[in-house]
Order: C-alpha cells, then structure tokens, then sequence
C-alpha cells in the first residue's frame, strides 16, 4: 500500500517586477492554483513571477517578507494584491 506523501506548508513570493513591488502567500502545501494565476497574468503582458524562497524564509511569512525586501528592494504588499487569491487554494 502506498503511502501519502506529507508535504510541509511553504510560502510562496509573487513578484511584480513592472511596479517593483511583491507578496508573500501562504503557508501552503499547493501552488498550482497561483501559478496559474501568474501564468495568466504573464499571458496578459504583466512581468510578474512567483518563487518559493529557501532556509527559514521557506516556511516563514515575516522572514521572507524581509528577505525579498532586502535583497530586492520592493515593497511589500498585502496577500492577493498582485494576483487574485485563487480559490483551490483555500488551504494556503
């Protein structure tokens, strides 16, 4: 019998690089939803991406807030600001 697989929640940043500014969503264990959402938004001619960052920033909102702001110099938005929250991911 297989086993399920545990997946541990992660952040995931999404960068709008045209108005120098990023989220940060979850923690999730599913990002399918957002890429999506980027992908979409990439096909509607926005220079956006998502990424999920690694270390302590991985799983930590603050800590990846402060991250991406530091090496990148954007500002921080609220959740859902640069793409819709999707709805499949009502669990991050």
């Amino acid at each position: 019998m297989a086993r399920a697989r545990h997946i541990e929640p992660f952040v995931l940043v999404v960068a709008d690089h045209g108005q120098k500014r990023f989220t940060v969503e979850g923690p999730m264990t599913n990002d399918i939803p957002w890429n999506a959402a980027v992908v979409q938004a990439q096909e509607q001619g926005r220079q956006i991406n998502c990424s999920t960052p690694g270390g302590q920033a991985r799983s930590d909102v603050d800590t990846a807030i402060a991250d991406y702001a530091r090496e990148f110099g954007y500002t921080h938005v609220a959740p859902g600001s640069i793409v819709p929250r999707p709805r499949s991911s009502q669990a991050g």
